[in-house]
């Protein structure tokens, strides 16, 4: 009896093991990029998303003020849920609905609104890509 249960114990920590490292397999960073962003910039790839590009786009009559940010992926993610989070000084951190565009060819980009934030106060963005 008990060891059965010790049996069990250790085969839920490695099937634990398993499921946290296939969430975080294929995480990669990638330095290099458009260092000139003054907002700043930063990719990161997650189990099959890579961010190869990030546009920020200030409103036309203010460009203290970020509008929208594009991301452009490598893979299409038209049939995902994503979310932009824009954190930084004064900035509520909930996340903005982002639209995946149609039609399924490349360049496949994701488009979120920003909320017209103050580019000044933006410390960090993220993109949230889920599995509808």
């Amino acid at each position: 009896m008990r060891m059965s249960r010790v049996l069990l114990a250790g085969v839920a920590v490695a099937t634990a093991g398993i499921a946290t490292s296939a969430f975080t397999n294929s995480n990669t960073f990638n330095p290099d990029a458009t260092a000139d962003d003054q907002v700043g910039y930063g990719e990161l790839a997650v189990s099959g998303v890579t961010v190869s590009n990030v546009a920020y786009n200030v409103l036309s009559t203010d460009a203290t003020k970020l509008h929208e940010v594009v991301f452009t992926v490598t893979t299409d993610v038209e049939d995902t849920n994503s979310y932009l989070t824009i954190t930084g000084d004064g900035i509520a951190t909930t996340p903005f609905d982002c639209t995946p565009s149609a039609g399924g060819a490349a360049p496949y980009l994701v488009t979120c609104e920003a909320g017209d934030v103050v580019v000044e106060e933006i410390t960090k963005v993220a993109l949230t890509v889920v599995a509808k």
